[in-house]
């Protein structure tokens, strides 16, 4: 009997200056068993097991205890598996819970405004977790067909937080207004370009609404959809060029939002930069050039500096690039980082308190489940 595929979850941890290191090991959670905070050696690979074909992860502190908690969907298994962070990039053992079929997307965010995070998942429908000092029994709201991947932001000036989902086959952001207690209205979908996905929530026009930027794949465009601030949005305006993922920052330190995208995969395997006007509008900036086949990218100041910096899978070559920012829409040298095979999402956060923001990538096609750490790669 041949073996049974398993998905692998690749940590990388942030040191400073794109030195990344490997989690600590031992029982006590700090390289070396002190007790104390110390310089980390680097271990052999470790393993973070996760459900079959995961598509997506999210970061935060789901059981209040401090600590930065892992959340993966397994495409698969129709169920997010939830890693509960011991503050030092490893987490405890994991938990499943059930969604509805095909969970791709998933959120952590206080949904209710009682100060616990909750969980959203996108999927055949979504999945709500709401946080009753832990994760209770999920609610449904029923899509139009498959939704991927969601935002929130507060779309109507209540102070509650909304859904902004993209769907995949009727090619809409479909947008669900918050009621205030964790709980959501029917949705009202806008017409997109054909397959969006990684909408991206802020104020890009800075008229004080929120807006949605999305990556309309099937569409060989970007697409910005303005946002009125009573819950509703004007139709979409496209521009720039085909790509797989986008995501937002000051990149120049001009106080306004900027693009970054992952363009489809060419022989240049590149990475577009708009600049942002301040009026919703975007001029195109330079390129850089990511690895084999990009995927999603992710943007963070992974070594401290002020200035945002790349990350971006690389779903041919089983790797993560990382491009340090200069603070003008131009991007450094690439540093390729060894993932599992077939990356599919990564996203940051800071998994050990040391301030650096960490990158953890999901890898879609493993056959195994693994953590392999990026000190010397």
């Amino acid at each position: 009997m041949g073996r049974q595929a398993v998905p692998v979850l690749v940590i990388l941890v942030g040191c400073g200056r794109f030195g990344f290191q490997p989690a600590p090991v031992d029982g006590a959670g700090d390289g070396n068993g002190s007790g104390t905070a110390d310089a980390r050696a680097c271990p052999a690979p470790s393993v973070v097991a996760v459900g079959t074909a995961p598509k997506g992860a999210a970061i935060g502190d789901i059981d209040g205890d401090g600590n930065a908690d892992l959340v993966v969907t397994a495409n698969a298994g129709a169920t997010i598996g939830i890693l509960p962070g011991r503050g030092d990039a490893t987490f405890g053992p994991r938990q499943d819970l059930a969604t509805a079929v095909d969970p791709w997307g998933v959120i952590v965010r206080d949904l209710d405004r009682d100060g616990a995070q909750d969980v959203v998942v996108a999927g055949s429908m979504v999945t709500v977790f709401p946080n009753r000092g832990g994760l209770g029994a999920s609610a449904y709201y029923a899509g139009p067909t498959l939704e991927h991947e969601l935002d929130t932001g507060d779309f109507n000036g209540d102070g509650i937080p909304d859904l902004a989902i993209v769907d995949g086959t009727t090619n809409a952001l479909n947008l669900y207004l918050g009621v205030g207690d964790g709980t959501f209205g029917a949705f009202t979908a806008y017409q997109l370009g054909a397959n969006p996905r990684t909408p991206r929530v802020a104020d890009f026009d800075r008229d004080g609404a929120l807006d949605v930027v999305t990556c309309d794949n099937g569409a060989f465009a970007l697409g910005f959809s303005r946002g009125t601030g009573s819950g509703t949005f004007n139709p979409e305006v496209r521009f720039g060029v085909g790509g797989s993922s986008v995501d937002a920052a000051d990149l120049d330190h001009d106080g306004i939002l900027d693009l970054v995208e992952a363009g489809l995969a060419t022989t240049a395997n590149p990475a577009y930069t708009y600049r942002g006007n301040g009026d919703g509008s975007f001029t195109a900036g330079p390129t850089a050039t990511l690895g084999t086949g990009p995927g999603q990218l992710a943007l963070g100041d992974f070594d401290l500096d002020g200035d945002p910096d790349l990350a971006a899978t690389n779903m041919n070559a089983a790797t993560v690039s990382v491009l340090h920012g200069n603070g003008d829409l131009t991007f450094g040298g690439k540093a390729d980082y060894p993932t599992g095979s077939r990356p599919f999402a990564v996203t940051t956060g800071d998994l050990d308190h040391d301030a650096f923001p960490d990158i953890v990538v999901v890898n879609y096609g493993d056959a195994t489940v693994s953590v392999l750490p990026g000190c010397s790669l």
